[in-house]
């Protein structure tokens, strides 16, 4: 009863408070984690975009950014729906944030005022609606139950679309899957829903399974056609390098040099600092190279068979493994 007068007052003077009057009613709700913001979703659960060195990890998103750590807490935030005006944490006073989009597992939407720092959404009774990265990008309600269920996989047919106008187009295909689909078909429909928005299009991808199939309708050349894509796990894109060669063990930053080797990709003899320079005998400089390139490798039905790298000035040759 005292905690819901509380909220009542917050919600008369929320044009006076901010959003970190919160943690006045949740004081242990909110901490600073090697120099990240993190919130408690849960009991003695903290959501974070990084993951602390010294706290027990319960899951992590490499896809999303996210991760949901084990600290003691007495009263997490609740979460909440985005219902504005809603109230941006850190701030110095109140500021009311529009919810452009709503945020899905795969494109989550931008908050109105980018502030170029982690922070969170609160409604005026102090339910966490989401958190925010520094590019803006934010996840709500849904992305935050999913991690703490556990929740992290994200599916991939092996197709990379763009916004033409007010049409989603095929932009890049992946070599290393069998894709009917071809660059520049137009996307009608996907899944059972008949929406063709980005978002529902992202959503239906990302909760495919790994060995279902997702239906897909678009529009090539004044026809209309339905195909069934296989779905698999998703090795790039988000918070990760999207070239499609992720599967194969390693991961990029944006000039294609090498920041992370996974085990796979350290039997392939490639470690971290190592630069791709070409694949088979095609120059690139960057992701939308490489997904360029691959996309030419399959519309030719085969994949390349070796990929040129350099190692401290040194360039040299490594094969591609068979998937």
């Amino acid at each position: 009863m005292i905690l819901l007068s509380l909220f009542s007052l917050l919600f008369l003077f929320s044009d006076t408070l901010t959003a970190e009057s919160c943690f006045d009613f949740f004081p242990d709700a909110y901490k600073v984690a090697e120099g990240h913001s993190s919130y408690a979703v849960a009991k003695n659960r903290f959501i974070a975009f990084h993951c602390p060195e010294r706290e027990k990890i319960v899951a992590k998103d490499e896809f999303e950014g996210l991760c949901l750590f084990e600290s003691p807490v007495r009263r997490p935030f609740p979460l909440a729906d985005p219902k504005p005006p809603l109230l941006f944490h850190p701030s110095e006073k109140v500021r009311h944030v529009d919810i452009l989009s709503s945020p899905f597992s795969i494109y989550p939407g931008r908050v109105e005022k980018g502030f170029g720092k982690e922070g969170a959404l609160f409604t005026a009774c102090c339910g966490l609606v989401g958190i925010v990265d520094s590019e803006g990008r934010w996840f709500g309600r849904n992305a935050m139950e999913r991690l703490l269920r556990g929740e992290t996989y994200h599916g991939d047919v092996g197709v990379r679309f763009e916004r033409m106008r007010k049409d989603r187009v095929v932009s890049a295909i992946d070599p290393f899957v069998r894709v009917p689909l071809l660059p520049g078909d137009r996307l009608l429909k996907a899944g059972k829903s008949n929406d063709a928005s980005f978002e529902t299009l992202a959503q239906e991808i990302d909760r495919c399974r790994r060995g279902k199939s997702l239906s897909v309708t678009v529009s090539r050349d004044g026809k209309t056609l339905t195909f069934s894509l296989k779905c698999f796990e998703r090795t790039g894109g988000g918070k990760v390098s999207d070239t499609f060669l992720e599967r194969f063990g390693f991961r990029f930053d944006r000039r294609l040099r090498i920041v992370r080797v996974e085990k796979k990709g350290k039997r392939q003899g490639v470690r971290e600092g190592d630069r791709l320079l070409q694949i088979g005998r095609f120059p690139v400089a960057d992701e939308a190279d490489v997904q360029r390139v691959l996309t030419d490798f399959s519309l030719r039905k085969t994949v390349p068979k070796r990929l040129l790298w350099e190692r401290d000035g040194f360039q040299f040759f490594l094969p591609l493994p068979s998937l």
